[in-house]
């Protein structure tokens, strides 16, 4: 909807996005429009058989996967795996992914707690990496780390999470 009146606005009337929208839209379904639709499509098979082979303990960080790039007619090797939650999964195995995910839920528990007491950024910064992690790995690239950094500053100094009593 925003795209629609966004183009609409800063063309002056000439574009209304619809080719972008339905386009990117369409891609998804027939990955020959959009080149990264159908690398991701060609990378789930190994990703999810990766998942199969370790499901417990995982790959480890800077796992490859080899998928066919059609494009390029051509096998690929890659560690951007592009699908961010089933990434962890293949990476860190079903107990690492406990682990990281505790810590994610415990970060996320404070930052709702600021947020009922007036400071939204942990908040907000979370959600952000949360959606954004599933079209890409959020929690390890670079601005992911420095988002994490942010919100653990701000917890770790905010005084609101450190006062007691309900009043403070």
């Amino acid at each position: 909807f925003f795209t629609i009146i966004f183009s609409g606005v800063f063309s002056v009337g000439r574009d209304f996005g619809l080719n972008t929208l339905i386009g990117r839209g369409g891609s998804q379904i027939l990955n020959k429009l959009d080149v990264s639709a159908g690398t991701r499509k060609a990378i789930l098979p190994g990703l999810i058989e990766a998942i199969q082979k370790k499901p417990f303990f995982g790959q480890g960080l800077g796992f490859e996967v080899n998928f066919f790039d059609s494009s390029k007619k051509e096998t690929i090797k890659t560690r951007h795996l592009e699908w961010g939650y089933l990434e962890n999964l293949a990476e860190f195995g079903i107990f690492g992914v406990v682990i990281f995910y505790l810590l994610l839920i415990f970060i996320l528990y404070k930052s709702i707690l600021v947020y009922n007491k007036g400071e939204t950024r942990p908040l907000m910064a979370m959600t952000y990496l949360f959606i954004t992690n599933i079209f890409m790995q959020s929690f390890f690239h670079a601005y992911g780390m420095f988002i994490f950094a942010f919100t653990i500053a701000i917890l770790s100094n905010n005084k609101k999470i450190h006062a007691h009593g309900p009043n403070t």
